[in-house]
């Protein structure tokens, strides 16, 4: 299963998914046939630190990777988009309460101007 958000036109092969407004979130389940490898358009970008984690009270979240982030957004293991935040600019410092989620795998996306999204997961006690 993927899931995230897309602004503009994502294409998978035969399957293109266009957005009438801002932001749309997808959920769809793709089947991989070929050799393992990145997934173009995720990173796994070291610039991206959460700490603590396993977290039960507060994540602190900083970025300091020269991309220009749009929005960041946490979502819980079943892609239902949790915390938003917009108008982020190249670096990001700050903390996320989260002392009132239910345990679970959760992750922290980082959507850029390049189209580039920038995730981790981080578990809440």
């Amino acid at each position: 299963m993927v899931a995230g958000v897309f602004s503009d036109t994502v294409d998978m092969g035969s399957l293109q998914m266009i957005s009438l407004e801002e932001y749309h979130n997808f959920l769809t389940k793709i089947e991989w046939t070929g050799t393992t490898g990145e997934i173009e358009g995720f990173s796994k970008n070291q610039n991206l630190r959460i700490s603590p984690n396993p977290a039960s009270d507060y994540i602190d979240i900083q970025y300091s990777g020269g991309e220009n982030i749009l929005f960041f957004e946490l979502m819980n293991q079943y892609g239902k988009r949790i915390f938003i935040k917009e108008d982020l600019s190249k670096t990001i410092k700050f903390s996320l309460d989260v002392s009132n989620l239910p345990s679970g795998l959760y992750f922290i996306n980082l959507y850029t101007e390049s189209n580039l999204v920038i995730s981790k997961k981080a578990i809440i006690n």
